[in-house]
């Protein structure tokens, strides 16, 4: 059955194959049983139309009641998580002529002109051309997303009808979203700007409309101690295959300063056993980096492959730990941290962040305290720029305190001091 002739087929027939498909992910039969209450349901509301053949337009209609129920409080925000996961399979499924897993993404406003989605797509190439990260173009393609966006909440004018003003009252709807990164928002808006001109899409010199500089407002760097990281590998239990991996993760992040998306994404040949080291590609820079893998680290990564992971082909060392059972995702990696920091009662200030990058820092800072060169540090956290380490010197407060400065020579009164 070809896709365009999926979309002309029986709602049961679509329902019957996404079915089978479904079969091969290994879900539990409490999660299948699921599927089939909400695509019985989806039949129903098919009928109510008198309609048999598949329409993504009904399709559509029976997700947007089923969020106006969860809107008035009719159904919980679980039930139309699954209502939407299995319209989700049978769609994918329509769509490509056969199903393959993937995380299911959060709902968000659509861009519903077909010239800007063009001009979105063009935008990505350019980026690419230029060499930029994969990271870096999703960043800079979801803020142009953002501010085409919000010209259609205005009222969508054309490419070429974009003013400087249009751009300017941007920014402070954005700021609202984002209170401390402006400093990434600008630069990615006078890319995008600059591409429509380069373009001959937008007015000339619409780019000048973006704020030159941004007051950066610099938070202190968010460490935990060696004692605090006991503490949180303690709240782990390890006699179950979700604790042995959990405490892998946490261990790994704390002794080699890896981040959550190059731990995610560490494969079983990455590993070299014999040498006892570590080589990834990291994500955000797209660099290698080789780190000794200690024996502690070792120890429980062993433990984990050896008695807890899942059987399965998949070439990455941490998995899901429910069906299907595939590369887990970063995500998992900072709620491994944050729940263990929550259990161990560790930066539960507000503001205080709490995911694995955390750690990241409290290696630098050991380093630091064992007065290891900044261009070593540099290169085991695999930063691309030497002057990123530089920030980490804000946690060496004992060195630090050389630095002050003295009051000698200031001389004041005693009614001043009041």
């Amino acid at each position: 059955m070809g896709v365009n002739s999926m979309k002309e087929a029986l709602l049961s027939d679509i329902i019957q194959k996404t079915r089978e498909e479904v079969q091969a992910f290994e879900y539990r039969c409490s999660t299948m049983k699921h599927y089939e209450r909400y695509w019985k349901d989806l039949s129903n509301h098919f009928a109510r139309h008198e309609a048999k053949m598949y329409s993504d337009q009904l399709v559509d209609q029976y997700v947007s009641d089923m969020k106006n129920q969860l809107d008035t409080g009719f159904i919980s925000n679980s039930k139309y998580k699954n209502v939407r996961r299995a319209v989700y399979l049978l769609k994918d499924y329509v769509n490509g002529g056969s199903l393959h897993w993937r995380r299911m993404q959060k709902p968000c406003q659509r861009i519903t002109r077909p010239e800007w989605i063009q001009i979105l797509a063009c935008y990505a190439r350019h980026l690419q051309k230029n060499l930029k990260s994969v990271g870096t173009i999703r960043t800079y393609r979801r803020i142009a997303e953002q501010f085409i966006e919000y010209l259609e909440l205005k009222g969508s004018p054309e490419v070429s009808e974009i003013t400087p003003k249009d751009v300017s009252s941007f920014f402070p709807h954005i700021s609202i979203r984002y209170p401390k990164g402006l400093h990434v928002v600008l630069p990615t808006i006078r890319s995008f700007l600059t591409f429509l001109e380069v373009e001959k899409l937008a007015a000339p010199r619409l780019s000048w409309a973006v704020p030159q500089y941004c007051h950066r407002t610099i938070p202190p760097v968010s460490i935990v101690t060696n004692e605090e990281v006991k503490k949180l590998l303690q709240t782990i239990n390890r006699n179950t295959p979700v604790g042995k991996r959990d405490y892998a993760v946490l261990l790994l992040a704390a002794r080699t300063g890896l981040r959550r998306t190059d731990i995610s994404k560490i494969r079983l040949c990455d590993i070299n056993w014999r040498n006892n080291s570590i080589e990834v590609i990291q994500e955000k820079t797209e660099t290698p980096v080789a780190l000794p893998l200690l024996t502690d680290v070792g120890n429980a990564v062993a433990d984990y492959i050896l008695n807890a992971r899942p059987k399965s082909e998949s070439p990455y060392v941490f998995l899901r730990h429910c069906a299907p059972y595939l590369q887990m995702s970063s995500a998992v990696c900072y709620e491994v941290t944050r729940k263990a920091m929550d259990r161990a009662h560790i930066h539960q200030n507000e503001g205080e962040r709490k995911g694995p990058h955390c750690l990241r820092h409290a290696v630098a800072s050991q380093l630091l305290e064992k007065e290891t060169p900044l261009s070593v540090i540099s290169t085991i956290l695999g930063h691309k720029n030497k002057n990123s380490t530089k920030v980490y010197l804000s946690t060496d407060v004992k060195k630090l305190r050389f630095c002050a400065l003295g009051l000698t020579g200031i001389e004041v009164a005693r009614e001043e001091l009041k």
